[in-house]
């Protein structure tokens, strides 16, 4: 009936606004992960020369 029909704007609202909630989140993930890397390499590198 018309509980549902009101609920859709909400929901196609909120789903519009997941893709720039997902590219924030990805971002930091991708931050983060870069700077894991980045830091097991610098730590790596003494370990090999030795």
């Amino acid at each position: 009936g018309p509980a549902p029909a009101q609920a859709a704007p909400e929901i196609s609202s909120t789903l519009g606004s997941i893709p720039d909630k997902l590219k924030e989140f990805g971002n930091t993930l991708e931050d983060k992960a870069r700077a894991a890397i980045e830091s097991i390499k610098q730590s790596d590198i003494p370990a090999k020369t030795r």
